[in-house]
């Protein structure tokens, strides 16, 4: 299984350069309709091919005057994940679209 907070974990290590303990980072999960997605969440080519209710899982941590926010999103079983993204100041800085279910 896809272990989100390693995933964020990682990232930032690996794309920001800076290691972070799990707990200095805030986590949030919430189930939400698609209508009341901020489109600057959904990658454009994803918005039309996904279901009506998502997981979103949020990452949040500060580092040196900057927040970043790590979005991971999947079917409400969380063993589809959809795509995941990056966020720097509320822009955007990575987007992965996965769209498959655990063990493709």
């Amino acid at each position: 299984m896809f272990d989100t907070m390693d995933w964020f974990l990682n990232v930032m290590k690996d794309e920001i350069y800076t290691d972070i303990d799990e707990e200095d980072v805030a986590l949030e999960a919430v189930i939400l309709e698609k209508d009341e997605i901020g489109m600057d969440v959904c990658p454009d080519e994803m918005s039309e091919d996904l279901p009506n209710s998502l997981l979103f899982e949020t990452f949040s941590y500060d580092f040196e005057g900057d927040n970043y926010l790590g979005v991971v999103t999947s079917n409400e079983e969380a063993d589809t994940i959809y795509f995941c993204r990056i966020f720097k100041n509320s822009k955007v800085l990575y987007t992965w679209v996965i769209g498959r279910s655990e063990g493709e």
